[in-house]
């Protein structure tokens, strides 16, 4: 894939937060950008980890294949190399999970974040002194 790139100029950016396999991007790229993130997140009651209690090979949610979806329509592109590329503020509070922000042009852009949530609540770390407030039933919708 060839790029005809025109100038990008950006006037004043401010990103808080840029995380976890996540790019923040000035200029071109004419090669392929792949950000690839995996994680197991894990919240217990009572903290009890062990070193190296949970690899990654013990979830098949790493290793299966990414599901694409269908074509609905025919896609064209189109560009011109009339004028260069003008931006003004840009502000951004966070840009995480395999995310990009790029000012310029690029090629293929592959992003892919897997997360497995483990959540372990021990019944008996929650108090039943704690009172639940009751959930308000949902007016209907009118048509």
């Amino acid at each position: 894939m060839s790029l005809t790139c025109r100038e990008s100029r950006v006037r004043n950016v401010y990103f808080n937060t840029v995380s976890q396999a996540s790019v923040l991007q000035f200029g071109d790229d004419n090669g392929t950008t792949d950000l690839f993130n995996r994680v197991i997140a894990i919240q217990r009651a009572i903290a009890d980890f062990e070193s190296n209690e949970l690899p990654f090979s013990a979830y098949s949610l790493y290793y299966r294949p990414i599901l694409l979806p269908a074509p609905q329509e025919e896609v064209s592109f189109s560009s011109t190399a009339w004028g260069d590329i003008e931006i003004g503020d840009v502000q951004v509070i966070g840009l995480s999970n395999s995310a990009l922000t790029r000012f310029g042009c690029s090629g293929p852009l592959t992003a892919e974040t897997r997360i497995v949530n483990i959540r372990h609540f021990n019944a008996s770390t929650i108090s039943p002194a704690t009172p639940v407030a009751p959930v308000p039933p949902v007016p209907p919708v009118s048509a």
